[in-house]
């Protein structure tokens, strides 16, 4: 998950510039109690997301780091 520009409506104080989420498969993962307790408490009503613009992949698979990733990258 990441955001390319705007507010992305489950972290509103958004991402560092490049930044993005990961979840593997299996993990247990969603929004913060913030994003939660904001979305459960809202009045259902369609919301009109303007100037935004957010990404998400999502696959089957799992994700494995590589070797470089695991040994060499720097921290």
């Amino acid at each position: 998950m990441g955001n390319i520009y705007g507010q992305y409506d489950a972290k509103p104080e958004g991402f560092v510039p490049g930044g993005m989420s990961l979840h593997n498969m299996m993990l247990p993962h969603g929004p913060d109690r913030q994003a939660f307790e904001a979305a459960s408490n809202a009045e259902l009503k369609p919301e009109k997301l303007d100037n935004t613009m957010s990404f998400m992949f999502e696959t089957r698979f799992p994700q494995h780091l590589t070797e470089f990733a695991a040994k060499e990258a720097r921290k």
